[in-house]
């Protein structure tokens, strides 16, 4: 019996099935085309490997690691958090984890890194086919979790190469948000906690909690996060050096990022165009806010709004999303099927691409719950699924592009994942009460004849 499940008056879990294991000898008996998968997915981590170690090694423009090195090794050396630390949106004792690599290094550093993200990548794997994809026959399922991997595998090695840290969050939130759909609140808390850690956006996923009245998994969240923070700024700066850093942080970093994006007319720094973010797609829309001559974001914009108006409509969507999502998450856990649950894992992994204030391009490959979850269920529902990975692979190709990339082609793909994902759920939630409809008919049915049997 499940912790959940011993609360007195509470009806909380979802009845699923327990956590999947792999079958090795089915494992081994794999369709050709999941070799082929299999062979792709080796290759490109195998020369990500090389690549991601010259990058840092030689330092190359936009790579994440040796920053994270330096600041690594400033903590070491001054006790303190590097005021010039790239790290400068999250939470301050984010820094304190790679003083332990800054003691290595840097090409070895390096490679440790990369295979620790590697590892990463394979836990969200076997998160996707433990968790998401249960109530799916495993032949379906392994292929599925596969191919979700497969289609975000791009973006995903954007982020190892560069030695960013994304993959960690995604892991996290789906393995966390998984177990707490099973009952685990405990474990569950505890590692959606680590992922607010890792990132902040998963902070959306302790919102869906409170939304569901699961509120021992989201007080758990939120505890572990306090706790690894506190602990480990107290390790790396101190007492006083704790209190300076967050007050730092929050004053000029986190309150301040997407303020800075919707109001500041002239150039900064996070309208690159690799940044794909909800206020900086609309900013290059309906303002002309940092426009430089020969800039292929200048074709985009069709208003010329001021930074108030511009902060009102952005708030504006978002609000309408958060109304939508609430909407569409109104059932608690123990009145909606399994397949409901984990499908709802996708929409929340999705929701942090949709309010985050950065999204490079590495953050989409939150859309692998979605895209496991939508995949597995081609063969049922084709008319949905199929669009579903052409517009994906169609935004992902929008990278190649300046003009489309500055446009957003990914975070508008994602959107249209989100609402074919919630369609798809939608159906299977039907068709799942239609057969439990089904099951119980010829049960009443007897017990009303044995009533009146003479």
């Amino acid at each position: 019996m499940n912790e959940i499940s011993r609360e007195k008056g509470t009806d909380t879990t979802v009845s699923a099935p327990p956590p999947a294991k792999f079958n090795v000898a089915a494992f081994a008996r794999r369709h050709p085309w999941e070799t082929i998968g299999w062979f792709l997915l080796v290759v490109a981590l195998c020369v990500g490997s090389v690549m991601s170690v010259l990058r840092a090694y030689h330092d190359k423009g936009g790579t994440d690691f040796p920053e994270f090195h330096a600041a690594g090794r400033y903590i070491l050396e001054h006790h303190d958090r590097d005021p010039k630390s790239i790290l400068y949106n999250y939470l301050p004792s984010i820094d304190a984890p790679f003083a332990l690599l800054a003691w290595l290094p840097m090409p070895v550093a390096a490679a440790v890194y990369y295979v620790i993200n590697v590892g990463f990548l394979f836990g969200l794997m076997r998160a996707l086919y433990r968790h998401v994809l249960t109530d799916i026959e495993p032949t379906l399922r392994r292929q599925a979790a596969l191919g979700a991997i497969l289609s975000v595998l791009p973006l995903a090695l954007d982020g190892m190469v560069l030695g960013a840290f994304h993959l960690a969050m995604v892991w996290l939130l789906v393995e966390g948000l998984g177990r707490i759909a099973e009952g685990r609140s405990t474990s569950g808390g505890i590692i959606l906690g680590t992922a607010v850690w890792v990132k902040l956006l998963p902070v959306v996923a302790v919102a869906y909690l409170i939304w569901k009245r699961r509120f021992a998994p989201a007080v758990i969240a939120v505890v572990t996060v306090i706790v690894i923070d506190l602990a480990l700024s107290l390790i790396a700066f101190g007492p006083a050096g704790t209190i300076d850093t967050h007050r730092e942080w929050w004053t000029q970093h986190a309150s301040a990022t997407t303020r800075r994006q919707l109001t500041e007319p002239g150039l900064i720094d996070e309208d690159r165009l690799t940044n794909q973010s909800l206020p900086i797609v609309l900013r290059r829309f309906l303002t002309d806010f940092g426009h430089t001559p020969g800039n292929p974001r200048n074709l985009l914009t069709i208003a010329h709004l001021t930074g108030r108006q511009l902060t009102w409509i952005y708030r504006g969507w978002i609000v309408i999303m958060m109304i939508s999502l609430a909407w569409y998450f109104r059932h608690p856990y123990g009145k909606m099927p399994p397949e409901r649950a984990k499908g709802e894992i996708g929409l929340v992994a999705l929701a942090t691409v949709w309010i985050s204030p950065v999204v490079w391009g590495y953050h989409p490959t939150a859309a692998a719950p979605a895209l496991a979850w939508i995949g597995a269920r081609r063969d049922r529902f084709p008319l949905f699924v199929w669009p579903a990975f052409v517009v994906w692979f169609a935004g992902m190709a929008g990278h190649a592009s300046k003009v489309t990339a500055a446009a957003g082609s990914v975070l508008w793909a994602s959107f249209v994942v989100g609402l074919i994902l919630g369609r798809l759920v939608h159906c299977e939630t039907r068709t799942h009460d239609a057969d439990s409809v089904d099951r119980e008919t010829p049960a009443t049915d007897a017990r009303q004849a044995t009533a009146f049997d003479p």
